[in-house]
């Protein structure tokens, strides 16, 4: 995108992109040089913006702090964790926490929990035959 030429970009880039920053947003990056150069310029991590907030300009950012930002991906996938635990559908799942249902996949995979992913698709499998 910094080479590019015009102010827009693909679908196809776009998505690419979106997908990465699901896969990333909450995860360290390996380089302590850069950590060091956001900080001192004054950028936050993506943590400390409320997706839904984003676009306000009165909107504060979240404490982020390592331990806070940890404690609300924690608490994001304890909730995710108990909603599925109790049974739902993707459908449910994605009105619950206000997301798409590859949002949701592509951070539980991030977070290793690709068994939730597993018993959300084996319950909408299920989800006509019990209908019937």
């Amino acid at each position: 995108m910094v080479n590019q030429v015009g102010d827009h970009i693909t679908r196809a880039k776009h998505e690419k992109v979106v997908a990465l920053y699901e896969l990333l947003w909450d995860q360290p990056g390996p380089s302590t040089i850069t950590k060091a150069r956001a900080a001192a310029a004054g950028y936050l991590p993506p943590a400390a913006w409320d997706d839904q907030l984003i676009d306000d300009p009165t909107h504060l950012p979240a404490d982020t702090t390592p331990a806070s930002i940890s404690d609300r991906a924690d608490a994001w996938l304890e909730d995710v964790e108990f909603i599925i635990r109790n049974g739902t559908s993707k459908r449910a799942l994605e009105e619950r926490l206000g997301g798409s249902w590859n949002k949701i996949a592509s951070r539980l995979r991030g977070r290793g929990r690709q068994d939730l992913i597993d018993s959300v698709v084996r319950q909408d499998e299920f989800a006509p035959a019990r209908a019937a």
